[in-house]
């Protein structure tokens, strides 16, 4: 995740995990990593940059929020309610709600699809989460 910009990158796009052995032993991780870091326009570049497992309670800047919070995935149809219950919880403690524009903006997809571009070894390539298909998969 980018600190700076208020942007992530979500592991599960990258066909990983979200703690952080499992975003670090991903084995597309490194060159993806430095892709972005060196090629994606550059504009990550000498920002602060930050691998944050699910489990994380490091403090984003917003009262007593972890980054992991601002940081949830808005592609999932429980966004809503996951966003609902943080201020609940948020409400409850005495803290203030968080607002959608403290979020961080996942940019998942165009920076995959810009290093797919670039790679020249298929195994390297990452293949996107198909979100209809795992919905049309999941069973209630």
């Amino acid at each position: 995740m980018n600190l700076d910009k208020k942007e992530y990158i979500d592991p599960h796009e990258c066909e990983g995990g979200t703690k952080f052995w499992e975003v670090v032993v991903n084995q597309r991780m490194p060159q993806f990593l430095a892709y972005i870091l060196n090629n994606y326009d550059g504009i990550w570049a000498g920002d602060r940059i930050a691998i944050v497992g699910d489990y994380d309670e490091s403090w984003s800047g917003v009262e007593k929020c972890s980054i992991y919070e601002l940081c949830m995935n808005q592609n999932i149809p429980e966004f809503e309610e996951n966003f609902n219950d943080l201020n609940k919880r948020r409400n409850e403690r005495g803290i203030k709600p968080v607002n959608k524009s403290d979020l961080f903006k996942e940019v998942s997809r165009d920076i995959i699809k810009e290093f797919n571009d670039y790679t020249q070894t298929e195994d390297c390539k990452i293949e996107p989460r198909d979100y209809e298909a795992e919905k049309e998969g999941y069973r209630y």
